[in-house]
């Protein structure tokens, strides 16, 4: 504001594409593009929006003084978010007093990096998610069930900003989010900028769910000595969730005067499992369930350690519990409560840069991923980079993902029972071929693919259009 060139706090929408209805728009592909100081971006119907992409964009800095602002507004849009990069979006300076006051841009809660309604057949991937207003990814599902399906957020870098990934609230009701998966995420320092002066970082909220999984993510860290409301997963039933399994997650280093995991509410056919809970601090307990009963959840394989005494490692409904009334209480199985001996578990975003011969500032390692461009693409500032390194200190081995600037060999080939299935870049399953040669000669329409195999590490391998 202090700029000679600044003029006034009334923005434009970076970019907006809208269909109306009885319209249709597809095939719309964004890309290498950058979008900062806007007061949004939207895509969004009533009309049909399918196979979206916006990929490798750097989308900063939005912010508003008078209405909600998001980095990215969507709603009924089918689409590819793949390894953008969002930051600082939906506020121009802290609030004051953290009443949602929107004047001089200040941080609310109804601002985040993505907003995205009435979603279907959406992928993230690969992208990172810095110092949102509120939420690093809001869905929400308005219409009943299943007015959310086919979602996928996979391999995508979270810091600050206070809630990771929120996906139910709004409208109740029950089964709404249907079919989705978020599966190896980082996240890190939830909650630490305070954009709204609130004291909360939540990881990920699971919410009127029907089937789905959150698996392989890890939530870490929280250097603020004041935030305290916080927790990495919440599995709350509300009006019911179903079918949801949460497995082989790892939450360590995130201190809290709550709990690190809630279950609750009317939940069933859900399970837990294979998680590491490892409590930080004195306050905080591992696992709450509050006041319900959890015959809905099948607990198995987990590993829980607190620095709290062992007593008050759980909430249950008659109080406090060790790992015995755990066990008894929720009839889990084949848990652990010895910690992990784990490389180097306290790496950083900070500590990650200066790995890179940068300055150990979280300041130094947004100036440098701002810089992404096609001309100046670099894998180290890329969240697969960065999220290997990160697991690395966990003793984790790489996560492969293929993107879609990567081709394919045409002599790709499967062999045995293996079975090759091809969706469009939106999901919609095109068909089932025994090679990959086969696919591409099916193909009539100038799109790119993905081609999934049951048995190999080949998922989501996107071929450009070729042929006909």
């Amino acid at each position: 504001m202090d700029s000679p060139d600044f003029t006034s706090h009334s923005g434009e929408t970076g970019f907006n594409i809208y269909s109306g209805e009885n319209y249709s728009a597809s095939g719309i592909l964004i890309e290498d593009c950058m979008f900062s100081w806007y007061r949004n971006n939207v895509i969004q119907g009533p009309g049909t929006l399918e196979d979206m992409v916006v990929r490798r964009c750097i989308i900063t800095d939005n912010y508003d003084t008078s209405a909600h602002s998001q980095g990215l507004y969507t709603n009924n849009v089918s689409m590819l978010l793949e390894e953008n990069v969002f930051d600082h979006n939906g506020w121009y300076k802290q609030s004051i007093n953290s009443d949602n006051d929107q004047s001089d841009g200040q941080a609310t809660i109804y601002n985040h990096n993505t907003y995205f309604s009435l979603s279907h057949d959406v992928t993230f991937r690969g992208n990172i998610f810095l110092r949102a207003s509120s939420i690093g990814n809001k869905w929400t599902a308005n219409n009943g069930e299943a007015s959310a399906c086919n979602i996928a957020i996979e391999n995508n870098l979270y810091v600050e900003g206070e809630i990771g990934i929120s996906m139910g609230g709004n409208t109740a009701g029950p089964l709404r989010f249907r079919d989705i998966r978020i599966a190896d995420n980082v996240m890190l320092d939830i909650g630490r900028g305070q954009p709204t002066s609130r004291t909360l970082g939540w990881g990920i909220d699971i919410q009127e769910w029907d089937s789905g999984s959150v698996e392989n993510n890890f939530i870490l860290h929280n250097s603020s000595s004041v935030v305290r409301n916080v927790y990495a997963i919440n599995l709350n039933g509300a009006g019911g969730t179903r079918n949801v399994v949460i497995n082989g997650n790892t939450v360590y280093g995130v201190p809290t005067n709550s709990s690190l995991v809630f279950v609750k509410d009317t939940v069933s056919d859900c399970i837990f499992s294979n998680n590491t809970v490892w409590g930080t601090g004195t306050n905080g307990r591992l696992l709450n369930s509050g006041n319900y009963q959890l015959g809905g959840v099948t607990f198995s394989n987990n590993i829980y350690y607190g620095e709290r005494a062992p007593g008050e490692w759980f909430t249950l409904p008659n109080g406090s519990g060790d790992i015995n009334d755990w066990k008894i209480f929720s009839g889990e199985t084949g848990s652990e409560t010895q910690p992990e001996q784990y490389p180097d578990p306290d790496r950083t975003i900070e500590s990650y840069n200066s790995h890179l011969g940068g300055e150990a500032t979280f300041t130094d390692f947004i100036n440098e991923v701002r810089k992404q461009s096609k001309r100046n693409w670099r894998k180290e500032y890329t969240a697969a980079a960065i999220n290997e390194w990160i697991r690395a200190g966990f003793g984790i081995s790489s996560v492969h993902y293929h993107y879609s600037g990567k081709g394919l060999p045409v002599n790709f080939s499967v062999s045995g029972t293996d079975e090759v299935r091809v969706f469009s870049i939106n999901g919609r399953l095109l068909g089932t071929f025994a090679n990959a040669e086969d696919a591409l000669n099916m193909l009539s329409y100038r799109s790119m693919v993905i081609i999934r195999t049951t048995n190999t590490c080949y998922r989501f391998i996107r071929l450009p259009y070729r042929g006909k």
